[in-house]
């Protein structure tokens, strides 16, 4: 999924934890401006969500992870729950 369609996509109905994998664009920070723009878009929309994980390697992409063996990092953030 590219940056431009992370930044669009919600939660379908049914789904507690969001996990979001970005990319480590060092140049540019376009794959954590579009995670952390899709986490915070369904933190807030009316949706099932207890929770999303964003998640990013050191370097590169996920691919570029399991092929170097470098470390993956992660924020998680939870939902605001209504006033009762």
């Amino acid at each position: 999924m590219n940056s431009n369609f992370m930044k669009k996509f919600r939660a379908p109905a049914g789904v507690k934890h969001l996990v979001i994998f970005a990319d480590m664009d060092k140049h540019s920070a376009t794959g954590h401006a579009a995670a952390f723009e899709c986490a915070h878009a369904n933190l807030l929309a009316k949706n099932d969500l207890v929770k999303v994980s964003v998640r990013w390697p050191d370097n590169g992409d996920f691919n570029d992870m399991l092929q170097n063996g470098d470390q993956v990092r992660e924020l998680v953030f939870y939902k605001k729950k209504a006033a009762a």
